[in-house]
């Protein structure tokens, strides 16, 4: 007997069991773009992605364990499909000319930058402070790359927890923060004594290769020129353009190491996919062949994905899991930022001298 049933039938109960957790995560994620227009939080740096995962804490602690069940699939799907459709497209972000822009010397500071500063978390975090490998590296891959972005890109790659992604994010977000306010005065400080030979463009470099967020390298670009920011920018986009090699390279390196492991199973490789997506987005941008309406509402709408995710991953963390971490995350990104401030501005200082 033939029978004409269709797939759609399988799929929607499916649908409408992630409806409320989907509309959940959309609210909080709208909530949070809408409030990172305020002028004052543009003027400090905070991103509609911070905003989503404090509301996203604030609602998971208080009111959702109360709506958990029937929001769980919907809030689970955001964490894992949207972010990775929201990495994606955060290609439309960035061009292959702008690596043209920053040069030689723009790519070798990033790359130094984000191997030094994520290899220092790795050691440190599980040497010096005890801390879990996965945590140390979710850590190291936020301070290193693109913020809250990057760890929430590392943490299928290392196959981390919710309450190590929301750690990590939030080391991001208090040391991206000081950034912006301590940058712009150290650089008022060396021009008024003149110590160091860091004009407005070199400055731009230095915030882009080592400042966390990119909304936070914008704040602390502007704090000194328009020019100054318009480099930061650049640099911080080659530096996140780096992002989907250091996840393949990070996967190859953990699976390596699962093989090395007495009695270990045959390892396998998790192939951040979405990473070579994030690359073909940037390609096709780099070709400008979209009309500007388009890349506008994609990243427009990767902003929504991202935020949405970062929503779902503050409802499902609760702050008794913050407590347990305890104080060694957050001295290990007092250690990274030390790091960025110290001895990227050294990588920054010797590249330029060694390339004029």
């Amino acid at each position: 007997m033939v029978t004409n049933a269709s797939p759609f039938p399988a799929v929607l109960p499916r649908w409408r069991a992630r409806a409320p957790g989907l509309l959940l995560t959309l609210a909080l994620a709208a909530a949070a773009i809408v409030l990172s227009t305020l002028p004052w939080l543009q003027a400090h740096g905070i991103s509609a992605l911070t905003l989503a995962i404090v509301l996203g804490i604030a609602l998971g602690n208080t009111v959702y364990p109360r709506l958990a069940s029937p929001a769980a699939d919907g809030v689970g799907f955001a964490k894992h499909w949207l972010l990775r459709a929201g990495i994606v497209l955060y290609g439309m972000r960035l061009t292959f000319q702008d690596i043209g822009q920053v040069g030689v010397g723009g790519v070798l500071i990033d790359a130094l930058v984000l191997g030094s500063t994520f290899g220092l978390a790795w050691w440190a975090g599980t040497r010096w402070f005890g801390i879990d490998r996965d945590t140390a590296m979710l850590i190291g891959a936020g301070s290193a790359i693109c913020g809250a972005a990057a760890v929430m890109a590392a943490e299928p790659v290392v196959r981390g927890r919710a309450e190590q992604a929301t750690v990590a994010v939030s080391t991001v977000v208090v040391f991206g923060t000081l950034a912006m306010f301590l940058y712009p005065a150290l650089y008022q400080f060396n021009v008024a004594h003149a110590w160091l030979p860091l004009g407005e463009q070199a400055y731009g470099v230095f915030t882009g290769s080592t400042v966390h967020e990119v909304a936070q390298v914008v704040a602390a670009g502007r704090a000194v020129s328009e020019g100054a920011a318009d480099t930061a920018v650049i640099a911080k986009m080659v530096r996140v353009m780096m992002l989907a090699p250091f996840l393949v390279a990070l996967s190859l390196l953990l699976a390596r190491g699962r093989v090395a492991q007495p009695g270990a199973a045959r390892a396998k490789i998790v192939v951040p996919w979405f990473a070579f997506g994030f690359v073909a987005v940037a390609g096709i941008h780099s070709l400008h062949v979209l009309p500007p309406s388009l890349v506008a509402a994609a990243i427009d709408l990767d902003t929504l994905l991202l935020a949405m995710a970062m929503a779902a991953l503050g409802l499902t963390t609760h702050v008794s899991a913050l407590r347990r971490a305890g104080p060694r995350p957050l001295l290990l990104a007092l250690l990274l930022f030390g790091w960025l401030l110290g001895g990227g501005l050294a990588i920054n200082l010797v590249v330029h001298r060694l390339l004029g």
